[in-house]
């Protein structure tokens, strides 16, 4: 079982390994709650299949989509000086 939850809501509670779904909430074993302690507007996936499926599925949804800033990964011009203050 996993747990599905904002990642913002782990941050400070959790050290562990978090994956991150398409939609950018993050998911980890349900296991490991007790190391993060109570939280509240969680998600409940019961099987590996179950998440695998809702993975592929925003996958599906995401693709055909426009980046919101699609030159966000593009290297600046080698040429292009940076002032160091």
């Amino acid at each position: 079982m996993y747990v599905i939850v904002e990642k913002a809501k782990l941050e400070g509670k959790f050290f562990g390994i978090m994956n991150t779904l398409p939609d950018g909430r993050v998911y980890i074993p349900i296991s490991e709650m007790r190391n993060v302690g109570t939280l509240l507007d969680i998600d409940i996936i019961g099987s590996a299949r179950e998440l695998k499926e809702l993975i592929e599925k925003q996958q599906e949804a995401m693709q055909g989509t426009e980046d919101i800033d699609p030159g966000f990964s593009v290297t600046p011009e080698e040429e292009e000086e940076i002032d160091p203050g």
